[in-house]
């Protein structure tokens, strides 16, 4: 041991040397050989049944190869110009091939209960009924004389809370608009 010492210490240019080449290497190495994966689809085994199904999926709908989603939400009153701002941009880009907002196609807004599944319409026909004595009030008093009512009788239900009466802010906004 005390041999390999006294030739270090003898030699110190050749060790700064070999130190570094060897990291000159290592730096060569690590630059060209060194890759961070970070594709789900390689990081996951194409041998299992979803996998197989997807693949199958994309060959038979070539639609459907390489999309983007994009979900924008939000509290903001002017998400809806954000929104349309976005797809505008997305149109003019010349890398994107095609841009669709279901939310601002006037022929799916005025048709969106064609496209829903029978569980989705009868969801949305159950919300109806959760708000049907308040479209029932609103239909026989026009001019809103049973509102009050309405409302005195909310408050002292036993389904007064704060979430429920975020839904009548909605309503309010609606009014007033």
């Amino acid at each position: 041991m005390s041999k390999l010492f006294k030739i270090l210490l003898k030699n110190p240019k050749s060790i700064i040397f070999l130190f570094s080449i060897l990291c000159l290497i290592s730096i060569f190495f690590t630059i060209n050989l060194l890759k961070i994966n970070t594709s789900t689809e390689s990081l996951i085994n194409p041998a299992l049944d979803f996998k197989l199904d997807y693949k199958k999926l994309k060959e038979e709908f070539k639609v459907l190869d390489k999309n983007l989603l994009i979900r924008i939400s939000g509290k903001s009153s002017n998400l809806s110009q954000t929104a349309k701002t976005i797809l505008n941009d997305l149109r003019q880009s010349k890398s994107i091939d095609f841009a669709y907002s279901p939310n601002l196609d006037n022929f799916f807004y005025s048709n969106f209960f064609n496209f829903l599944n029978n569980t989705q319409k009868q969801d949305f026909v159950n919300k109806l009924f959760t708000y049907q004595p308040f479209i029932s009030e609103i239909n026989n008093n026009p001019r809103l004389q049973g509102f009050n009512n309405l409302l005195e009788l909310f408050i002292k239900s036993d389904e007064f809370s704060p979430e429920n009466t975020e839904k009548f802010n909605k309503i309010f906004i609606s009014f007033i608009n």
